[in-house]
């Protein structure tokens, strides 16, 4: 059982499984299994873990459990993080009535995503009481916000200028008109925006254009730059920098990837079939939401090498009524009543629904907004 704890904000780890010979997890006449060491290592969310060389890139901070404990890591910012959990095992035999040999020692991995310095928890603990393996769980503390951190937000109004919006971490916008910082953005099929000021857009012809803007609002380039065409698809969406998605005529889910310099790594690769382009929309790295005919809020996710690992899962009921619908990551969704109320939902990574969802913090969102919501994503 997980047992959630008041604490200030942070990532903490709650180490449950006994640790050295005198508690092994296996004990028999002839052999006995024990841990002789858990080691917690975090990440930036975006660093490439290589799992097949078991080389990872330079952690941000680690530690090492020799006995059940907790540890709180405090990172200082908004970024997101993941870790890896190593679970380190050794098995001793037995040789005669009273000699004992070790058998080489041996580890298990766990990774445990999209963590985010807001009192967040993980609990490392064992899978059964019979076997060796350990499980991480994570959740999110009662005394944490239903907000990870402040918001971007940007539409485009009634006169086709795209207006930027930005809230705090309660969700206090900072500028309730926003501030417009491009112009004739209204003839557009599609805009998308990513973090750090970034935005792709995709014009009439079909031409995918990247654009980026500094904390005033000053743009790098105002025609922005080319980067692809033919992408006049019934959707396009991004999930984060260099992810982007697309439902072809055919209801194909298709996947793209570019690196920092623009050059495309993965184009056009079919992940999924049967999509309608009707109530999808992006979640972040690797995520999409949609909202079926039912008004359900159906939930998929996948790793970095296109499995998917969560497919159609039901999350929420009586979302038919909100649009348009947008989400930056880390589990936060804005909506848009019927009467133009904004909503804020945010769930856990248990896909739990945090207390506090559905808070209204704005209104008069659904007018003059021709591009529906655009929340930057995280």
């Amino acid at each position: 059982m997980v047992v959630r704890r008041r604490y200030a904000p942070g990532v903490k780890f709650y180490c449950t499984v006994p640790i050295g010979e005198a508690n092994p997890i296996i004990s028999t006449n002839t052999d006995r299994y024990y841990y002789s060491s858990i080691k917690v290592q975090v990440f930036d969310q975006d660093d490439p873990l290589r799992r097949d060389a078991a080389q990872y890139s330079v952690p941000r901070w680690e530690h090492t459990f020799t006995a059940a404990s907790d540890v709180v890591y405090k990172p200082g910012n908004s970024k997101r993080y993941q870790a890896v959990v190593e679970a380190y095992t050794v098995h001793l035999y037995r040789t005669a009535i009273n000699t004992w040999a070790s058998a080489p020692t041996a580890h298990q991995r766990e990774t445990v995503e999209y963590l985010h310095d807001d009192g967040q928890s993980v609990t490392v603990q064992r899978r059964s009481t019979k076997y060796m393996g350990i499980s991480l769980s994570s959740a999110l503390s009662e005394s944490s916000s239903v907000f990870a951190g402040s918001g971007v937000l940007y539409r485009v109004n009634g006169k086709g200028n795209l207006v930027r919006y930005v809230h705090d971490a309660s969700g206090e916008f900072v500028d309730y008109s926003g501030q417009e910082i491009g112009w004739g953005w209204g003839g557009l099929r599609r805009i998308m925006a990513v973090r750090d000021h970034g935005l792709y857009t995709v014009d009439s012809g079909g031409a995918l254009r990247y654009y980026h803007h500094n904390s005033a609002g000053s743009w790098d380039d105002s025609n922005g730059r080319v980067i692809g065409s033919g992408w006049a698809h019934p959707w396009v969406g991004a999930g984060r920098f260099g992810q982007l998605y697309a439902i072809n005529s055919g209801g194909d889910l298709l996947y793209y990837e570019h690196d920092g310099a623009f050059a495309w790594t993965r184009t056009a690769k079919k992940i999924g079939g049967g999509w309608s382009a009707q109530g999808v929309f992006t979640g972040g790295t690797n995520c999409l939401y949609l909202v079926n005919a039912a008004g359900e809020l159906r939930y998929y996710y996948h790793d970095d090498s296109l499995g998917w690992v969560k497919q159609n899962l039901g999350i929420g009921t009586g979302w038919g009524g909100l649009s348009p619908l947008g989400s930056s990551g880390n589990g936060e969704i804005y909506a848009v009543t019927g009467d133009g109320n904004l909503l804020f939902y945010r769930h856990d990574t248990s896909k739990r629904f945090l207390s506090g969802s559905g808070r209204t913090i704005g209104w008069g969102w659904g007018s003059a907004s021709t591009h529906g919501l655009l929340p930057s994503a995280r």
